[in-house]
């Protein structure tokens, strides 16, 4: 499911969230652009953390900060299905980087990840590389 830029803000991230509870075919969702902060992606995560089907999702180019972050990553943790994730061009910083890589450890489905364009900067960045190896 398509909806990129479409301004669902916070609000609107919680209702598709919500939604993904009840679904068991969506497989693909892109909600980029659409003006989701924290508040939207935690209310977003706690749907999410449940859902058995959803194998790409794309968050990018939001306003969605290491709060929001700290919340995608910890359903990471739960999350068995998601092998694709696009988060980049959003406002996440070091201690975001280095809440994820906490739940990479623990997630073994995750095979694409994009931070790019975010507020990531050296101890984020090593924090990532220290992850992979």
């Amino acid at each position: 499911m398509d909806l990129l830029k479409n301004n669902i803000g916070d609000n609107g991230a919680k209702s598709i969230g919500e939604s993904l509870i009840a679904n068991s075919t969506l497989t693909s969702l892109d909600i980029g652009g659409n003006c989701i902060g924290d508040a939207g992606a935690i209310l977003f995560c706690e749907s999410f953390k449940s859902n058995s089907t959803l194998t790409y999702l794309d968050l990018r180019n939001n306003n969605i900060a290491d709060d929001g972050a700290q919340s995608i990553f910890e359903s990471l943790q739960l999350n068995s299905t998601l092998t694709s994730l696009d988060i980049g061009g959003n406002c996440i910083g070091d201690a975001g980087a280095i809440l994820f890589c906490e739940s990479f450890k623990s997630n073994s489905t995750l095979t694409y990840l994009d931070l790019r364009n975010n507020n990531i900067a050296d101890d984020g960045a090593q924090s990532i590389f220290e992850s992979l190896q």
